[in-house]
């Protein structure tokens, strides 16, 4: 049974929380997240003196909507399931491993030996994840849900062994919602799913993703080196390290160099524009080497133009055109 370590409310909760790797660590981990990076998360896990993320607007909005979500998904489910509050779990295998799911749900189940003639207890039998999404990303839920989110979902049943997950999404501002179901069988079949066809997805993504938290925990604990900064990690604000000042200046003057160019290649394009008029293929010598690129994209109620210059190359030997 895994062990319920504190309540959501309790004081404790961001201080245990650091302890080991969650649901949301792991996706930084494997690189899913758009908010995290696995230094930046390596940071935040070791730095003891390291403030709180500040609140947002869109932070505070999805909290205030987990209530509704999780109503609106017990009206569309038809299990007989009952579930708690938020709390944080340790996996009772893998005491590293935690998970704060939006609601632990329970079943009923007959135990024949609770008494002469038996009766039901409570049972783990699903976690449930709540998210408020944008409409504009709306696609990336069409087959199921999103990579991140089945991870998420994932670690969850898998910290506190279940073979089931629910998730409930609202999509902002349409409000539609939708419900899935992401089942585990618990039945490893050997292989690798892309080249074995009866193996088992979930247990190799398992496998992967508790490597993963794995190295990443050791990592933590100073057993490893800290990951390698990718370059997407927010750095301190108040540590400082030496540049080489030639490096530096040659930095500095080639991006003032490449302002210079693209300034001046902006006023380049306006003439040739000008000059084409309604054209669009740009003809030099008799040979035409550019084309003249307009498009309109358009995003809910605001619609963007494009209009950009390409060159066309001559491949050798064939004569043959190609946009670059």
């Amino acid at each position: 049974m895994p062990e319920l370590v504190c309540a959501a409310a309790d004081p404790r909760w961001l201080e245990e929380r650091r302890k080991g790797v969650t649901a949301s660590d792991i996706t930084a981990i494997l690189g899913l997240s758009p908010y995290q990076s696995p230094f930046g998360l390596w940071w935040e896990k070791t730095s003891p003196d390291m403030p709180a993320d500040e609140d947002s607007d869109r932070l505070r909005l999805g909290r205030e909507l987990e209530p509704y979500i999780r109503t609106r998904w017990a009206e569309s489910s038809n299990a007989a399931l009952y579930g708690t509050n938020e709390g944080l779990f340790r996996s009772s295998d893998r005491p590293w491993q935690l998970a704060t799911p939006d609601a632990v749900l329970y079943e009923d189940v007959f135990n024949p030996e609770l008494g002469e003639l038996g009766d039901f207890e409570p049972q783990l039998a699903a976690v449930l994840e709540v998210k408020s999404w944008a409409d504009a990303d709306k696609s990336s839920w069409q087959d199921g849900p999103p990579p991140r989110v089945r991870a998420q979902v994932l670690w969850q049943m898998d910290t506190l062994d279940v073979g089931t997950g629910h998730v409930g999404v609202v999509f902002l501002p349409s409000g539609e919602f939708r419900s899935y179901t992401i089942e585990h069988n618990h039945i490893p079949a050997p292989g690798d799913p892309a080249t074995n066809p009866t193996a088992c997805v979930s247990c190799f993504d398992l496998a992967a993703m508790r490597e993963a938290g794995y190295e990443f925990y050791r990592r933590m604990t100073g057993e490893l080196p800290p990951p390698d900064v990718d370059g997407s990690a927010d750095p301190r604000k108040d540590k400082s390290a030496p540049v080489d000042g030639t490096l530096w200046a040659a930095w500095s003057d080639a991006k003032d160099v490449t302002a210079a160019f693209k300034s001046k290649a902006a006023g380049f394009e306006a003439e040739i524009r000008e000059q084409l008029g309604e054209a669009t293929l740009i003809e030099v010598g008799g040979e035409v080497v550019g084309r003249r690129i307009i498009s309109m994209a358009s995003v809910k109620a605001h619609t963007r133009t494009q209009d950009y210059l390409k060159i066309i190359k001559r491949d050798e030997g064939d004569g043959n055109g190609s946009d670059e």
